[in-house]
C-alpha cells in the first residue's frame, strides 16, 4: 500500500469515525418527562411541600406497583436516575420552588417527573399503567387524588 492510499484510508476512517460519533450524539435516548396531575382532597400545609416529602410520595407511588424497584430507588444515594419538581399550583403561571401558604383542598396541582435513565422509563411503564387512581395517596396529612399522568 502506498502512502497516498494510506492517507486516503486514514481520511476515510476519520470521516467514518466523525459520522459514527455524530450519529450517537443525535440518536442518544433523551430523558423522559412526565407530569402527574393531582387534586388535594384536603389542605396541604407548607411543611409537607418540601423536596423530601415529594420524593417520598414518588417512591410510594413506585413501590405500590413495584416494591423492589421502589426499594432500589430509595437505597441509591449516589446516582438518582430521576428528578422531581416541587408541587406546582396549576392556576399560578409562575413556577414555585417553595410554598409559604397552605394549598387548599380542591386546588389542581401538578408535579413533573424527569427520568434520566432509559431503563428506568421502561421499568416504570407498569407504574403508569397500573397505578390505582381511586386509592388515597398522601402528602403529609393531606389526601391526594391522582388525575392523570
Amino acid at each position: 500500500m502506498n502512502v497516498l492510499s494510506l492517507r486516503a484510508l486514514t481520511a476515510k476512517a476519520k470521516i467514518s469515525l466523525f459520522f459514527h460519533k455524530a450519529r450517537n450524539l443525535l440518536f442518544k435516548p433523551m430523558p423522559h418527562s412526565l407530569v402527574l396531575n393531582i387534586i388535594p382532597q384536603s389542605p396541604i400545609s407548607p411543611g409537607y411541600l418540601s423536596g423530601k416529602h415529594i420524593h417520598a410520595l414518588f417512591l410510594t407511588l413506585v413501590s405500590s406497583v413495584d416494591k423492589t424497584l421502589g426499594d432500589r430507588l430509595h437505597a441509591d444515594k449516589t446516582h438518582k436516575a430521576f428528578t422531581l419538581s416541587s408541587l406546582q399550583v396549576s392556576s399560578n403561571p409562575r413556577l414555585q420552588w417553595e410554598h409559604t401558604q397552605t394549598i387548599p383542598a380542591g386546588t389542581p396541582c401538578w408535579l413533573r417527573i424527569s427520568l434520566l435513565d432509559e431503563a428506568l422509563f421502561s421499568n416504570l411503564t407498569q407504574l403508569w399503567l397500573n397505578l390505582n387512581p381511586t386509592r388515597a395517596w398522601h402528602l403529609g396529612a393531606a389526601d391526594l387524588k391522582l388525575q392523570t399522568f
